[in-house]
């Protein structure tokens, strides 16, 4: 494919509430005109952690959607997206549930300490407040979904457009 490989992951756990929201984004992107580039992988996952970096592997552009806590500057049902490669542009590492593996800022930073960060790292954050088991997703939280989704897939093509004509 002219222009490199695009890999987009949607993360999270769709028994817990606004967790699932990555992943509930990616089946959207799966189902979009985006799933049918033959440079572009849509991958879902509940435990992201070390395979990022092997996810990375050959990837000029890579896209991270994941749900994240809300707080006063991000309500729910809010997003934010973070362009991994800006100078000064860092993920918080918060505290690991698990010794086993890795939160995704930490495979971040490893992936960059090894060398095998991909030249354009973006992170969509989609803001919840319910991430218990068993909870159903907050209303705020399920009504932005596919306008995420779409505005991911416009970046995406956007970026293919771009990568083509340079090539």
């Amino acid at each position: 494919m002219a222009g490199g490989r695009v890999t987009i992951v949607g993360c999270g756990r769709t028994d817990c509430g606004d967790d699932g929201a990555g992943v509930r984004i990616g089946e959207a992107l799966r189902r979009s005109d985006l799933a049918e580039h033959p440079g572009v992988r849509i991958l879902l996952t509940e435990s992201p952690g070390i395979d990022l970096i092997a996810d990375m592997e050959g990837v000029e552009f890579f896209v991270l959607v994941d749900a994240a806590q809300a707080d006063s500057d991000h309500p729910a049902g809010t997003w934010a997206k973070l362009d991994y490669g800006a100078p000064g542009a860092k993920l918080r590492v918060g505290r690991q549930q698990s010794t086993h593996g890795l939160s995704i800022a930490e495979a971040l930073e490893l992936a960059a300490a090894l060398g095998q960060l991909p030249s354009q790292v973006w992170v969509y954050a989609v803001f919840g407040e319910r991430f218990d088991l068993g909870t159903e997703a907050s209303p705020e939280t399920t009504a932005v979904l596919p306008s995420i989704a779409q505005m991911i897939e416009r970046h995406v093509a956007e970026y293919l457009d771009e990568a083509s004509c340079t090539s």
